[in-house]
């Protein structure tokens, strides 16, 4: 595959990804934007924020904790994404499946087209790795960051 229908299947993945993935943070957001306690917006009016001073006094670090969770829910959305929209099967009879360059399309030949149950036991290892990886280097740091951000309300 190369060429046209290559670059098309490029921007079909990365719009879907995008489609997937922003959902989860928006969602996030305007949730915690919503719920910001009267007591906090109360404060910031006592001392006099407004414009952007109100935005990255108050209302950036009462979302924080928002962000980074829906930052976590999107990436693992978006690794479900992305692996299903590198091999894309025809329904017609005839047309041969498309996929492009990743550990999507790796896994799905792995099995149905070679039959290798040890090379897909190797890449669901990588996955794995990375995963955990990302938890521990990137989410988990980030949530333990702003967890003095958290807002309880009640």
């Amino acid at each position: 595959m190369v060429g046209s229908q290559r670059v098309a299947l490029e921007i079909t993945c990365i719009v879907m990804l995008v489609l997937d993935m922003i959902w989860y943070m928006f969602i996030n957001v305007t949730s915690a934007i919503k719920n910001i306690p009267s007591e906090i917006k109360e404060v910031g009016a006592i001392f006099g924020f407004k414009g952007i001073h109100r935005i990255t006094h108050l209302i950036i670090p009462s979302i924080l904790p928002a962000i980074v969770t829906g930052s976590i829910l999107s990436w693992g959305t978006g690794w479900n994404t992305i692996i299903f929209s590198e091999y894309l099967p025809s329904t017609e009879p005839g047309v041969p499946a498309v996929s492009i360059p990743g550990l999507g399309s790796l896994l799905d030949q792995s099995i149905y087209t070679y039959g290798n149950i040890i090379v897909l036991l190797f890449l669901l290892v990588i996955i794995c790795i990375i995963v955990l990886s990302m938890e521990g280097l990137i989410w988990r740091r980030l949530i333990k960051r702003f967890e003095k951000y958290k807002i309880e309300v009640g």
